[in-house]
């Protein structure tokens, strides 16, 4: 009896941390690279926003490269101080290299419109 209630525990375990890793309608999943190297990021049917920091230095070249399936996606690229931005909205395919000025903490920005796709931000 015992046998059998650990092994289902283990089995609602298991079960929880699959379910976690699949992407359902509306949601999105950002995975970081290693430590401000960049981002993987996927999302199912998703229409929100969200944002994250990126160090970068003044000599960094920014990789954004996407592939979305259907729906657009915009992508902002701003220096913390507000000064520096890039702006970006793609649909389909797409490959971009973004030039950094200036040393710092960047925020990016994405706004999602019924997107289902990837993104790949590294620098």
């Amino acid at each position: 009896m015992l046998k059998l209630r650990r092994n289902i525990v283990i089995l609602l375990i298991v079960a929880v941390c699959l379910s976690s890793c699949v992407l359902t309608p509306g949601s999105i999943l950002i995975r970081e690279k290693y430590i401000d190297k960049g981002f993987d990021i996927s999302f199912l049917d998703w229409d929100k926003h969200e944002d994250c920091e990126l160090f970068l230095n003044s000599d960094d070249v920014l990789e954004i490269s996407g592939s979305l399936k259907k729906g657009s996606i915009s992508i902002i690229v701003m220096y913390d101080g507000g000064d520096e931005r890039y702006s970006i909205n793609k649909m389909g395919n797409y490959d971009i290299s973004l030039e950094i000025n200036r040393a710092g903490k960047y925020n990016i920005y994405l706004y999602g419109d019924n997107a289902t796709g990837k993104i790949n931000i590294s620098k």
